[in-house]
């Protein structure tokens, strides 16, 4: 059974410091063609991942969303 060691040896991750704006975390995310970028700190210490629902959701109006139908990302 592969390890995920093994799937991320010798990647380069996508990473973006704390203050980069959801504009520039989508841009990033659509350039380097990632679904997600890791939050860093600059001795590299991961903070969180942003994903590429993470905008959608956090601007979509739960009101919006018919009964009977998932919420985005969950």
């Amino acid at each position: 059974m592969r390890k995920v060691s093994d799937i991320v040896k010798n990647q380069h991750p996508v990473t973006l410091p704390p203050g980069a704006t959801v504009r520039e975390a989508c841009q990033c995310m659509r350039d380097r063609r990632v679904g997600a970028v890791l939050v860093t700190e600059a001795d590299r210490r991961l903070l969180g991942i942003f994903t590429g629902v993470m905008p959608f959701t956090a601007f979509w109006p739960r009101e919006k969303v018919r009964p009977g139908q998932s919420w985005p990302g969950s």
